[in-house]
């Protein structure tokens, strides 16, 4: 592995049944990153991240955290050095707001260990990070999709990784707080970001780099502007585009689907 990298995927592949989803996969994420997976609907984003936190276990290949084989290392060492926000959340006890965000510490504290000072402002700091700080006593079952999405994002800043994983954070939000949670996630100069995008303009205003997926293999991998072309959106997603580049970033027009 290169000196800098924290994420390294190694050939893999990953089949469920009969059905082949990922297929001879290598990519890597360097320190201090912000990298963007992009394709269409079943391509195999949520896939390839799910093999990296170990929701999933791939059929062959090897996935790296910081040098070591994530499949050897202990559930606690690898939440210390990656926080993970994923698609799927729900949990099976209704807590407080405050509660499901402490929750994100438990990776920094010993057995029987209890929550301290320290904690509460880190919790503090995190709800009001994404909007959220004057929920602490609410319910956490009566927040709206978007609210809960909010919640999992403080939980992650919560637990101080250094490596972000996020499976489309901007899923259930509306455009106001798709852009405020991702120009939280660019400030952020000591974190690795990696994350699946669902739309291509917010990859294109706030990715360094952005890998393209088209049926489990990796088609395009480099700036927006060398994978975000017209040629290839028509190509990955039948959809023809006018691309212009407004203050340094560019600009997708959708003009309409076509074969």
């Amino acid at each position: 592995m290169k000196e800098n990298e924290v994420i390294r995927v190694e050939d893999l592949d990953f089949t469920i049944e009969t059905s082949k989803i990922l297929s001879q996969v290598s990519l890597s994420v360097s320190k201090n990153e912000f990298v963007g997976l992009i394709g269409p609907n079943g391509s195999g984003k949520s896939t390839i991240l799910k093999n990296i936190y170990r929701q999933y276990s791939p059929s062959s290949g090897a996935v790296y955290l910081n040098g070591k084989d994530i499949y050897r290392m202990k559930s606690k060492e690898v939440a210390q050095q990656m926080a993970v926000v994923a698609q799927e959340n729900q949990p099976d006890f209704d807590f407080s707001v405050r509660e499901m965000v402490m929750m994100g510490r438990y990776s920094r504290k010993k057995m029987f260990e209890q929550d301290d000072e320290r904690d509460l402002e880190i919790t503090e700091k995190a709800l009001s990070m994404v909007g959220m700080q004057g929920t602490e006593e609410r319910s956490f079952l009566s927040l709206s999709g978007g609210e809960k999405q909010r919640i999992y994002l403080a939980m992650a800043f919560a637990q101080e990784s250094s490596l972000i994983i996020l499976d489309e954070p901007t899923n259930h939000l509306d455009i106001g707080y798709q852009l405020y949670i991702m120009e939280i996630m660019r400030q952020f100069e000591d974190k690795t970001i990696f994350t699946s995008v669902h739309d291509m303009n917010l990859a294109a205003r706030y990715c360094d780099r952005v890998i393209l997926l088209q049926k489990g293999k990796i088609i395009a991998n480099g700036t927006p502007e060398e994978v975000l072309t017209v040629e290839q959106i028509r190509s990955v997603f039948h959809v023809n585009t006018e691309i212009e580049k407004k203050n340094g970033v560019l600009n997708i027009t959708y003009l309409g689907w076509t074969k």
